[in-house]
């Protein structure tokens, strides 16, 4: 994500004959001193931040200092005057830079060094200000849809075998629209007990990541099933949060249809923005499990954690699109047992989030775990020992695979 920013102020200066003839004529750069005809002063008086990583280098302070030979520019026709038999001599100086951010020029350096006072007195000072005032009112982090939701399309998997030889992977698709099928696969192998519907997160295509979610549950009596998100791999259609919202209980309703699945237990999991299309499901229809990694209680509390986090974010706003996104309002309406899952050392969706969605759960205690595992961060709590245990306790009772239904 990048950051835009509206520029502090804007400079134009006309720099004529006369002016360049003054610096030759007293060894004055007027670059460097501040020797200038006109100042125009436009923008808004702070930077205005898009995205989600602020970088003090992007913004290129400009600083309007004096000539330490005048208490102000003289005017241009006073020059014209005072010049006009000067011979002009070709120009040597960088026409690029900007005032109060040069370095110093071969005339400057033949002239006498400064006192301290008069160095610090004009531009080191006043640029000294702008960035003072810039760190203490801080970046604003702007938040849209366009930052979380991101297409990647790609190629559908095709039905084979893993490359380890223990999945047979059956491809599956759902048509739900003109120009809208949403394709995922069958995972399938001797011996499971239960079914597994996982939802990806903004990054996950389901050619290229599968194998990632075969091992979080390579030593489990499951099955699993994934599709890629509208938009994203090889399902068609516009890629939105509303989409993915939407899909995931017709999902689900498609998924409880196979033949294989129908007399098993059915448990939903949703890693990071999957986790909200997990929650939503969970919210439309009763389910048999539900786990919830690396998820978050709302849009605004996530942005917020990235202002907290940073010294240069003074706040966080969130576009409409986003406002109230999130799994704390579907806790209340919880009717199923639910794993909630983080990474200790995760810093996209930290794990007091974890923390707050596994109290606001409207589920008895013995229905309801919440799992924060040390040395882990967003993208692999999941593939831990602690998670295997964790999911065995409250979806299977023992490593053969005799079903706990709830």
């Amino acid at each position: 994500m990048q950051f835009e920013f509206d520029p502090l102020v804007e400079i134009e200066m006309k720099r004529g004959d006369a002016v360049r003839q003054r610096r030759d004529q007293h060894g004055i750069d007027p670059i460097g001193q501040g020797l200038i005809e006109r100042v125009v002063h436009a923008s808004s008086p702070r930077p205005r931040v898009r995205g989600n990583d602020c970088g003090i280098g992007a913004i290129a302070y400009t600083a309007i200092p004096t000539c330490p030979h005048h208490h102000k520019a003289t005017p241009a026709a006073e020059l014209s005057d005072q010049t006009a038999t000067t011979d002009r001599e070709p120009r040597h100086h960088d026409q690029s830079r900007l005032i109060g951010l040069t370095d110093m020029t071969e005339d400057r350096s033949r002239q006498a060094r400064p006192t301290f006072h008069r160095r610090w007195k004009g531009p080191r000072m006043r640029t000294l200000w702008l960035t003072g005032l810039f760190l203490l009112s801080g970046c604003v982090l702007h938040v849209s849809e366009q930052n979380i939701v991101q297409a990647k399309p790609g190629t559908a998997i095709e039905s084979g075998a893993s490359a380890d030889g223990a999945w047979t992977i059956k491809a599956l698709s759902l048509p739900l629209e003109p120009g809208v099928v949403l394709r995922g696969a069958f995972f399938e192998r001797p011996g499971s007990v239960a079914t597994v519907l996982y939802f990806g997160g903004n990054g996950f295509v389901l050619s290229r990541h599968y194998q990632y979610v075969l091992r979080i549950y390579k030593d489990r009596p499951v099955d699993i099933v994934a599709f890629d998100h509208r938009g994203y791999g090889g399902s068609t259609g516009a890629a939105s949060l509303d989409a993915m919202m939407a899909d995931g209980p017709l999902l689900y309703d498609y998924v409880k249809t196979l033949p294989t699945v129908a007399p098993r237990p059915l448990i939903v999991h949703g890693h990071s923005l999957g986790s909200f299309v997990a929650g939503e499901v969970a919210k439309q229809r009763s389910l048999d499990g539900l786990v919830l990694e690396s998820s978050a209680t709302s849009a605004e509390q996530w942005a917020n954690g990235f202002a907290d986090a940073s010294i240069l974010i003074r706040k966080s706003v969130v576009d409409s699109s986003l406002a109230g996104r999130g799994n704390l309002s579907v806790m209340a309406t919880l009717d199923e047992p639910v794993l909630i899952v983080s990474g200790a050392d995760d810093t996209t969706t930290r794990p007091e989030m974890a923390k707050a969605l596994f109290e606001a759960a409207a589920v008895a205690d013995t229905r309801k775990v919440l799992l924060v595992v040390p040395g882990h961060g967003h993208m692999d709590a999941s593939l831990s020992a602690e998670y295997v245990e964790a999911f065995d306790r409250l979806y299977l009772t023992d490593a053969h695979g005799d079903s706990q239904r709830n």
